[in-house]
Parts: C-alpha cells; sequence; structure tokens
C-alpha cells in the first residue's frame, strides 16, 4: 500500500501575510479619516446653544438655579445641564479652551467604541485588536454617520451625545461582568448619571439590565438576577426624573406639530424618512465582508456567543427596535424629522449591533473554497474596497471639498468678525454690528448669527459678550435662518 504523499505548504500569501496586509490596507482608511476629523476639530467655531450655555441669565441664580429653570421649562436632562453651566460659562468660546474640550469629547466618542469592541470580541481578544476594531468602527461612523458635525464639533451637541454615549458603554461593561454588588452598584450609578445627560442612553442601560435580570431568572440564578434586577431600578429611577420633568411638557407645548401618532409614523416609514436607508450603507457591508474574511475574527468565539440563545434573531430584531423606536420617539415629540445629533447616535447603535451580529455569525463562515493563494489576495481587495469605501464615504468627500475653505475663506470671515467686534466693544459700543460669515462648510456648525437682534441666538451672544444687542449684517440671497424648536 502506497504512503500518500505530505500535504503540500499553503503559498505565503495565504498566511498571516496576507490578512497582515488586508487589515494594513484598511488602516490606510482609518487613518485618513481620523486625521481629516481631527483637522476639523481645530476649525470648528462655537454655534446656536453654545453662546446660551457660556452666559447664564444672572435671573437664574448660578448653577442650581440654571438646572431647576430648565428643569421645569425645558429638559430633564439635569446633570448635562448642570455640566453646561459649570464648564461652559469658563469657557472662552473663541479660545483654545474650546478646541481642546472638542478633543477631549472626540476622544469619548472613540473610547466608547473601544469599549463596544472589548464586548463584542470578549476577553480572548488581544488589546490591539480591540483598540483597531474600535477604531474602525469610530472611521466607519464619521465617515457614514448623518450630520457628525452635530456630535463632534458643536460644543453642546458633543457634550449631550459623546458623554451620553461613553456613559453608557462604560454602564454596560461594568453591567455585563458583574457578579457582586459593588460592581453592580458602579453600573447603576454610571447608567443614572447617563439618565441624566440622554434617556436614549439611559433606556439602553435600562434594556441590558431587564435582559440580563430575565435571563439569569431563567437560569435559575436568583443571586445575578437580582443584581440586575437591582440596577434596572436605579437607572429606571434615573428615567424617570428626566422624562417626568416639568420641562419636557413645556418644550412638548413650543412643538405645534408634536405629538402626532401618524406625522411620527410617517416620519418613520416613508422611504424618504426612514432609518431603515442606513441598512443599505455599502461601508457596512464591506466591513462586514471584511470582518468576516478574518480568520482572527472568526475564530474569536467570544464567551457571550457561547451561551443558548437564539443571537442571529435576537440581536438584529433588538437593533431594528432601536433604530426605529428612537427615531419614532423622537420625530412624535417634536413633530418633524429627528435632528441629525439624534440620527447619528442612531447610527452608532446600529453600527454596534451590526458588530455584534458578525462576531454572533463569525464560526458559521468557513474560509473560501479554492486556492490559497487567491483565497488571501480576495482578502487583500475586501480590505481595499473599505479603505476606499471610508475615504470616499459621503462625509469624507464633503469634508475634503471644504477643506480648503475652511481653511481659507471662511476661518479667515470668523477673525475679521472677531476683529470687528472688539473694535467695536473699545470703542464702548453696546449695539454690535458684525460682519457677515458664509455658511460654513461641512461638517462644520453654523453658528446662527442672524440679522435679528430679537433672535435668541443673538440675545445669548449678545449676553455672553456682556452688550445690549448683537446682529449681522443681512446678506443678500443667503438662505434665511432655519426653524426650529416648534417655530412656524
Amino acid at each position: 500500500m502506497k504512503t500518500p504523499p505530505p500535504p503540500t505548504a499553503p503559498p505565503a500569501i495565504a498566511g498571516t501575510r496576507a490578512e497582515a496586509a488586508a487589515v494594513a490596507v484598511a488602516g490606510l482608511g482609518v487613518a485618513a479619516v481620523l486625521g481629516l476629523a481631527a483637522v476639523y476639530l481645530f476649525l470648528a467655531w462655537p454655534a446656536l446653544d453654545d453662546f446660551c450655555r457660556a452666559a447664564l441669565d444672572p435671573r437664574v441664580g448660578g448653577t442650581l438655579g440654571q438646572v431647576i429653570v430648565m428643569y421645569l421649562h425645558w429638559t430633564g436632562r439635569w446633570l448635562v445641564t448642570g455640566l453646561h453651566a459649570v464648564l461652559a460659562t469658563h469657557l472662552d468660546l473663541e479660545g483654545p479652551g474650546f478646541t481642546f474640550v472638542l478633543v477631549l469629547l472626540a476622544f469619548a466618542w472613540i473610547a466608547a467604541f473601544v469599549l463596544a469592541a472589548g464586548l463584542i470580541l470578549g476577553r480572548t481578544a488581544r488589546r490591539r485588536e480591540t483598540i483597531g476594531l474600535g477604531l474602525l468602527m469610530f472611521a466607519v461612523f464619521w465617515a457614514s454617520a448623518p450630520g457628525p458635525g452635530e456630535v463632534l464639533y458643536w460644543y453642546s451637541g458633543a457634550v449631550d451625545y459623546g458623554l451620553a454615549f461613553l456613559l453608557m458603554m462604560v454602564a454596560l461593561r461594568l453591567l455585563l461582568g458583574a457578579t457582586g454588588r459593588g460592581r453592580a452598584l458602579a453600573a447603576a450609578g454610571v447608567g443614572f448619571l447617563a439618565t441624566g445627560i440622554h434617556e436614549l442612553a439611559g433606556g439602553m442601560v435600562a434594556a441590558a439590565a431587564l435582559a440580563q435580570a430575565i435571563y439569569f431568572w431563567r437560569e435559575g440564578d436568583r443571586r445575578l438576577a437580582r443584581l440586575s434586577a437591582l440596577v434596572l431600578a436605579i437607572v429606571a429611577a434615573g428615567l424617570l426624573i428626566n422624562l417626568a420633568a416639568p420641562g419636557n411638557a413645556a418644550r412638548a407645548a413650543q412643538m405645534p406639530f408634536g405629538g402626532h401618532l401618524r406625522t411620527a409614523l410617517a416620519l418613520t416609514l416613508k422611504p424618504s424618512q426612514t432609518p431603515l436607508r442606513a441598512l443599505l450603507d455599502l461601508r457596512l457591508l464591506a466591513l462586514g465582508i471584511f470582518l468576516l474574511r478574518l480568520p482572527r475574527f472568526r475564530e474569536l468565539r467570544p464567551a457571550w456567543t457561547k451561551l443558548k440563545l437564539p443571537w442571529l434573531f435576537l440581536i438584529p430584531a433588538a437593533t431594528l427596535a432601536v433604530l426605529l423606536g428612537g427615531h419614532f420617539m423622537t420625530a412624535y415629540a417634536v413633530g418633524f424629522a429627528p435632528p441629525d445629533r439624534v440620527k447619528a447616535f442612531l447610527y452608532a447603535l446600529l453600527l454596534l449591533g451590526w458588530v455584534a451580529t458578525l462576531a454572533a455569525a463569525g464560526d458559521r463562515f468557513a474560509a473560501l473554497p479554492g486556492p490559497r493563494r487567491r483565497d488571501g489576495m480576495l482578502t487583500v481587495a475586501v480590505a481595499a474596497a473599505l479603505c476606499v469605501g471610508l475615504i470616499g464615504g459621503p462625509n469624507s468627500r464633503a469634508a475634503v471639498r471644504g477643506l480648503p475653505r475652511a481653511l481659507g475663506e471662511w476661518r479667515s470671515q470668523n477673525a475679521a468678525r472677531e476683529a470687528s467686534l472688539e473694535a467695536q466693544r473699545a470703542a464702548g459700543r453696546r449695539d454690535l454690528l458684525l460682519p457677515p460669515v458664509a455658511p460654513p462648510p461641512p461638517p462644520l456648525i453654523d453658528s446662527q448669527i442672524s440679522d435679528d437682534p430679537a433672535w435668541w441666538v443673538n440675545s445669548c451672544a449678545a449676553r455672553y459678550r456682556g452688550v445690549v444687542t448683537l446682529r449681522a449684517q443681512s446678506v443678500v440671497g443667503r438662505p434665511p435662518r432655519r426653524l426650529w424648536r416648534g417655530e412656524r
């Protein structure tokens, strides 16, 4: 009987060299997006609510008074209101401190994605793999999410949504590893704080605590079920404090189109408005194929995927429920399509759900048949497609096109406006007329200072600078200021 010949070794490109090349190619796209995102952090300018939060109305009586007034008349997000009252009032909106805060909040978004990557990949993943996946998810988020400017380059939106996203991920990290009362209380405390920044973040923590309590109860582990229920109770109390605020009802009364079920359903399900359009994002598809082409990702098998649960149904179903539910509730409250900052937050949750689904399905995808050399080259090609997708994403393209104007005309116009403002104040003028500034290129946010001194942004900007009125010169042909907060 003949001895069978030994198997031939596969070509080198089919091994780790091809995988390393694919990771390096994808990394080029990530690096390009991160660099572009960082440049705009140093070009951002204060806008909208920033002026109001940096100049408290003296009639409200300091930080505590500001929290009380906002809680009674505008919002139940008590913690973020207090943070703004402390931080923004000591922040020079035109100084380096403003940029420094935006940089810190950008790191908050990145840190949250890295924490999410750690939860998805599990403890068997190497640190560089966790950080790499977190950076990759942030790059996809920045390149594809609706309006990243409102959560990264606008101080108010960056604090409200960046901190909420980070606290949510910290609370989930603590909750999913809570085997004792101390860690459970820590998860509950962080989740409670998250509810004071944004109710959507707190709701996600509460939903996770409820799901975990049900699971442990069904498994017969009453102690862990009670710990999860404790977290749920504390976070739910925080949500109640937020949602029961009289300010929420007062704000809803100023939204003439809010509170209509039919309008909210139309805004959620109409093809031109539905958040389900995000499911067609080609960058998500490229990300999925890229990760499933990596043997290391398929073979990790994090501990949570070994639980006997229908993950491939539960994760997509929960993700779609959050996506549609968050969009619907916001549309119902305000009566129009959710602002970009809400859409960006929901896109981030969709992205996490997609990657978690891939991790749950990873072991079901074996290597494609065929010569190993061709298999390695295909992995590199997929990585190249992902790289091109990141660089060619809608936000990336808009940022690249607008960069010359952002660095040139727009920046110089803002500098000229500030110089004019200081000259008028030095001359003792109490009613300031500012030279016009063209609308900024995306992803930057327009200051919304108009030619109407009674416009709320102008009033806050005047109070911030200690003058009576402040307005911009009229610009012929410039679009009118946007309507919001229920204005007709």
